[in-house]
């Protein structure tokens, strides 16, 4: 019968949690820079620059 009254004390620790969800909502700006960092392929070609017609003077050939 002890277990019972634990039950009740559980639901109002549910409430809070439901708080912390909201502030995530400001998160997803932040979460998004961090997956495209992390994509390093596309800025991996970009650094070493291939020989393109754009840019004649890098390339004095």
């Amino acid at each position: 019968m002890k277990k019972l009254d634990q039950q009740p004390k559980d639901p109002p620790r549910e409430p809070p949690f439901t708080m912390p969800e909201e502030p995530p909502t400001t998160v997803p700006p932040e979460k998004q820079p961090d997956p495209v960092p992390e994509d390093p392929e596309p800025i991996g070609p970009e650094i070493p620059g291939p020989p393109d017609p754009e840019i004649p003077n890098e390339n004095p050939l």
